[in-house]
């Protein structure tokens, strides 16, 4: 799946050149945190959001004013930016320009990772320059929503089984026992011999999760590690 599979593709978008009173009207109307800024070329240019309000002039919530001393080892110009930024009247003087964008043809893992490594709810969808969509946090509900009902109702035991079994060797947990795999009429048996609790259930769910899957019968025996004494659990179905 990718990003423009689950995108929102209608995005409202400001000018730079518009009143930060234009722009929370429009956050605040359409319950958004972000607005993309788009200028009148068509040209993604920058974002603002919620956050770029929380310190300003107006409500008393800017940081205080720096000391003499304080402004000998702040690189120059910054407070004249912080103040642009706490007291500016248009879009352009508040929006953060250097915003991590995506494009829509990027795996649903990459705007995941990007999100995590920048610490962003959001990601502009960006295309040659161009705003063409915008890739929230609640898209990956979307996502998951779509997988879990697009499975299959049913599929040939054969390739069920060879499905689970190629889940199983990509994981690490898989490897510490031995773990086999029947299918019948959909319905899998898992067999052999896990370490831990976890890996017990972790390969139920790998089976469960395989489409065309009815049932699972899990008869896989605990083997206490440090003792060697097997704990026969009773089988759950998924």
């Amino acid at each position: 799946m990718l990003v423009e599979d689950v995108m929102t593709k209608s995005v409202i978008s400001i000018d730079p050149s518009a009143s930060i009173k234009d722009a929370l009207r429009l956050m605040i109307a359409y319950r958004i945190s972000g607005l993309p800024v788009v200028d009148a070329n068509g040209s993604f240019v920058g974002i603002i959001t919620e956050g770029d309000f929380v310190r300003r002039g107006e409500i008393e919530t800017q940081r205080p004013t720096p000391s003499w001393w304080q402004d000998l080892v702040t690189l120059p110009g910054k407070a004249a930016k912080d103040y642009i930024r706490t007291h500016g009247r248009t879009v352009s003087e508040v929006m953060t320009r250097a915003v991590v964008t995506i494009a829509p043809t990027a795996s649903l893992a990459k705007a995941a990772d990007l999100m995590a490594e920048y610490k962003v709810k959001r990601l502009p969808v960006v295309l040659d320059g161009r705003l063409v969509g915008i890739f929230a946090r609640s898209d990956f509900m979307r996502a998951l929503a779509q997988a879990l009902s697009g499975g299959i109702e049913s599929a040939e035991d054969g390739k069920i089984q060879d499905a689970i079994l190629s889940e199983l060797a990509r994981q690490r947990w898989s490897n510490e026992g031995t773990i086999q795999v029947s299918v019948r009429d959909g319905v899998v048996a898992l067999a052999g011999t896990v370490f831990n609790t976890d890996a017990r259930k972790a390969a139920q769910i790998a089976a469960a999760n395989v489409a065309g899957v009815k049932s699972v019968k899990n008869e896989l025996m605990l083997i206490e590690p440090m003792s060697g004494v097997a704990v026969i659990n009773s089988n759950a179905d998924a």
